[in-house]
């Protein structure tokens, strides 16, 4: 798991950047484990996991849109 985590913070960044990111709040929670308990937290998290379904969807709908005006446009 170690190992894994250094990969993750040693690897370069996507289009994002999400993934660093991620791995340092992942080991900010596990340095502190009062903090993944906290209520502030947990809500981060809910509203993360939000954020990137809602920006998921949102792709999908634009892939799906554009794909449509080239069929209708070929």
């Amino acid at each position: 798991v170690a190992t894994m985590r250094v990969q993750l913070t040693t690897e370069p960044q996507g289009s994002s950047g999400k993934t660093s990111e991620y791995a340092r709040l992942i080991g900010l929670v596990e340095k502190y484990p009062k903090l993944k308990a906290s209520d502030n937290y947990q809500h981060l998290m809910t509203a993360l996991v939000d954020t990137e379904e809602r920006i998921a969807y949102s792709r999908a709908f634009y892939n799906r849109n554009v794909r449509k005006l080239n069929t209708l446009i070929t």
